[in-house]
């Protein structure tokens, strides 16, 4: 996750506010301008990691009780 979004910083706030809209805790990822868009790859990318991320709670905690 972090090698990936780590690229560019632009890269790492957007997927870390899609972490917080998706638990809740925001209500919108929008980003101030300027932003780079991505293109259809990233996200594609960026997505695979978000949900990568937030299985790990739900992971750690089967193993916990296993």
């Amino acid at each position: 996750f972090l090698v990936f979004a780590l690229q560019h910083l632009e890269l790492f706030i957007s997927m870390e506010k899609q972490i917080l809209v998706r638990r809740g805790i925001l209500s919108s990822d929008r980003l101030r301008e300027p932003t780079p868009s991505f293109d259809e790859q990233y996200r594609k990318q960026a997505d695979e990691w978000i949900e990568f991320v937030l299985r790990l709670p739900e992971e750690a905690t089967a193993s916990a009780t296993s």
